[in-house]
């Protein structure tokens, strides 16, 4: 028996949970309060500040637009980056390990983020990321930033679905979390997650991104995901060329349309789906496997 990550009723928020701003990241562009209007003056619902080591204060942010959901958080950057995010967060720490710090976090969102930009240089190793499997909720799996035409240029490189199915093939029972890491205005709003949320609080939040309820997008939007006994049926907005995963990142039945369709082995551990139109690209949690 497989299990779906996603409820069937709830509200969607769009939603980023890695963005930077000018005052706190030596790397941002843009300051804080431009940054934070433009995002709540489009489509996005929620956003997480996560600049280096560092909780920027947001309150008076907060309370100029009660309508939005703005998370604390930071960026860990003293080694592989790591995020963690939430209404409230602790503070970075810096003498304790990283298996500590997440630990110390459970009520927020703990991600590893771009875990493999650089091809051709081990930026995460596999062997530490397993070691955390029990203190982190997910990992970035698309990374907007890096996608962005200068950072192609100088070699980098966006998305690390081929990690994903590294570590879910391992067992992490990790999801996956896809943002633009907004640090310029070319990185604005071109990745994003879909959260469908059973209260519109931060908590609501963290609490369903945590449990897998999203998806991540860089623009393809789904209208259904259900599952019927063995059977996964997932419908998208538009026409896409769409793709069942299973364990070791094994191409299981792909196809083009808006409905697709398919029934679980049930010998594998995890089932995922994705799926493209060209320039754009859907990616659902995955369907795990009950013990």
């Amino acid at each position: 028996m497989h299990i779906n990550p996603y409820p069937d009723h709830g509200t969607w928020l769009r939603a980023n949970f890695h963005a930077h701003s000018s005052e706190h990241s030596l790397c941002g562009t843009v300051p804080l309060a431009e940054g934070i209007r433009r995002y709540f003056e489009s489509t996005t619902d929620v956003l997480a500040i996560t600049d280096h080591n560092h909780v920027t204060p947001l309150e008076v942010f907060k309370n100029r637009y009660p309508g939005k959901i703005l998370l604390e958080g930071y960026e860990h950057s003293t080694g592989p980056n790591y995020v963690i995010a939430g209404g409230r967060v602790p503070p970075p720490q810096f003498h304790d390990t990283t298996a500590t710090i997440l630990d110390g976090a459970t009520n927020c969102l703990r991600f590893i983020c771009h875990p493999d930009p650089h091809p051709g240089r081990e930026y995460w190793p596999m062997e530490t990321l397993l070691s955390l499997k029990s203190v982190v909720d997910g990992i970035e799996i698309h990374n907007g930033h890096y996608g962005i035409a200068r950072m192609l240029e100088t070699g980098h490189r966006p998305e690390y679905r081929h990690i994903w199915d590294q570590v879910l093939t391992a067992g992490c029972h990790w999801w996956g979390y896809c943002n633009d890491d907004f640090h310029e205005p070319a990185d604005f709003s071109n990745a994003f997650n879909m959260v469908c949320v059973d209260a519109i609080t931060p908590e609501a939040v963290v609490r369903a991104a945590k449990q897998g309820a999203c998806y991540g997008s860089t623009g393809i939007l789904a209208d259904t995901i259900q599952l019927h006994g063995n059977i996964i049926q997932v419908t998208t907005r538009e026409t896409v060329q769409g793709r069942f995963i299973g364990a070791g990142g094994r191409i299981l039945r792909e196809s083009q349309g808006r409905q697709f369709d398919y029934s679980i082995p049930e010998n594998e551990p995890y089932i995922r789906f994705e799926a493209d139109n060209g320039p754009q690209a859907l990616w659902l949690q995955p369907f795990f496997k009950t013990a």
